[in-house]
């Protein structure tokens, strides 16, 4: 007769160590908005830092571009002094034009400084330029607008731009140099794109290449043969 074994009473139980649970990744937290989170910004400084451009006389003049600053303006007060126009300041400087100027700007008013010294020099023309790129540190308060008594400093660093250009020679091994360009040389190149362009899109003559299985009538739409009189009414 089978007699099937009996169970343990006292079974023995191992402590098999059980893994934890990996725990969730902790997202960082968002950045803050302070537009979005009830502040307004109520001022904006720049520091001070020295001029990438040593050695510059004192009587240059110096273009700071901000981000609301109008073209028009900031052109026709640097155009009457570059070419003498009387009447900008009044002094003998004024009359025969100064020989430098200075376009510098930060931040979102880095692409007018580059607009306003393109400009100026197709206007003037034959100066020589000079560019240096920097960061500059940007302090701005916050307040809450909300009717709190809160208020907030943030310090930004925010990519600059100074652009040197001057009626007479600079050093051309200092970077970031660039030699004047004459008119000349840029209207030959801009007339041989256009005329290159011109004759890339223009149709040799004869008829076209894939036209000769149409009929009469798609042909002459095609601008070939005679036109076909039109069916008396």
């Amino acid at each position: 007769m089978y007699n099937p074994p009996i169970a343990n009473p006292n079974p023995v139980v191992h402590n098999i160590p059980i893994p934890p649970k990996p725990m969730p990744p902790i997202a960082p937290p968002a950045a803050v908005k302070l537009g979005q989170e009830g502040f307004k910004k109520v001022c904006r400084s720049e520091e001070d830092s020295p001029s990438p451009f040593p050695g510059l006389p004192s009587g240059v003049l110096e273009m700071r571009v901000k981000e609301g600053s109008k073209i028009r303006n900031l052109m026709g007060f640097a155009m009457a002094r570059m070419q003498g126009e009387k009447g900008a300041t009044g002094t003998e400087d004024s009359a025969r034009g100064l020989r430098q100027v200075v376009f510098s700007g930060s931040g979102r008013a880095v692409t007018k400084t580059i607009t306003c010294a393109e400009i100026m020099k197709r206007k003037v023309g034959s100066l020589h330029q000079l560019t240096k790129l920097r960061y500059k540190t940007v302090k701005e308060v916050w307040e809450n607008s909300e009717g709190g008594a809160s208020e907030m400093t943030v310090h930004r660093s925010v990519p600059s731009i100074s652009i040197l250009l001057s009626k007479d020679p600079l050093d051309p091994a200092e970077p970031g140099y660039q030699p004047p360009e004459a008119m000349s040389a840029l209207w030959e190149e801009r007339e041989g794109v256009d005329s290159s362009q011109s004759a890339a899109c223009k149709r040799p003559p004869g008829p076209l290449p894939y036209s000769a299985g149409f009929p009469p009538g798609k042909r002459v739409c095609l601008g070939e043969g005679a036109r076909m009189p039109l069916p008396p009414l």
